[in-house]
């Protein structure tokens, strides 16, 4: 069973779909570590992934899963994925990081027909934080570095959406 929990389409949020049997394999393996020096701490995270998701069960299901073949692979289910994190954090409350995310190729339907496949695609985020008391910190971040346009989706209804174009944001937290 899947829950949908977007919107758009012909569902609402907290649909399900039957999916009937579905086989999902893989491995992941995360990395972690952190070097000091001069009073500036360096955490270095890696994480890694690889599954393959593949319907069980031949089925026909209108708009949501179509046509489905046994053997077929679940609709946006990466081959791949990649995380990896540099960062630093000084003793005065600076801190900083640069995210790299990779998603391996995917679908967007079970049949995976013409204009339906998603082609890997990487971003890179950059984010900065300043702590400036025990409640309050201020942050910024840059998203999606290099601007590209890659496509991510292609749903509902087989319209590519590209990902997120470079963004900039600035705020504030506060703990009470």
């Amino acid at each position: 069973m899947i829950t949908h929990n977007s919107s758009g389409g012909d569902c609402d949020p907290g649909d399900t779909f039957n999916g009937g049997e579905v086989d999902v394999k893989g491995v992941e393996i995360t990395a972690s570590t952190a070097f000091q020096g001069n009073g500036v701490t360096f955490p270095i995270a890696l994480t890694m992934s690889n599954t393959s998701a593949e319907f069980q069960t031949s089925f026909e299901n209108g708009d949501y899963w179509g046509t489905v073949a046994a053997g077929d692979d679940v609709p946006y289910f990466p081959d791949s994925q990649l995380s990896a994190v540099i960062g630093f954090v000084t003793e005065s409350g600076l801190s900083g990081d640069m995210r790299l995310v990779k998603y391996g190729s995917t679908c967007s339907t079970a049949q995976c027909g013409a204009f339906e496949n998603i082609e890997p695609y990487t971003y890179l985020d950059l984010g900065l934080r300043k702590q400036l008391s025990d409640n309050m910190n201020v942050y910024t971040v840059i998203e999606n570095v290099s601007d590209h346009a890659d496509i991510v989706a292609r749903a509902p209804k087989n319209g590519a959406r590209s990902q997120k174009p470079r963004s900039f944001k600035i705020g504030f937290t506060y703990k009470f």
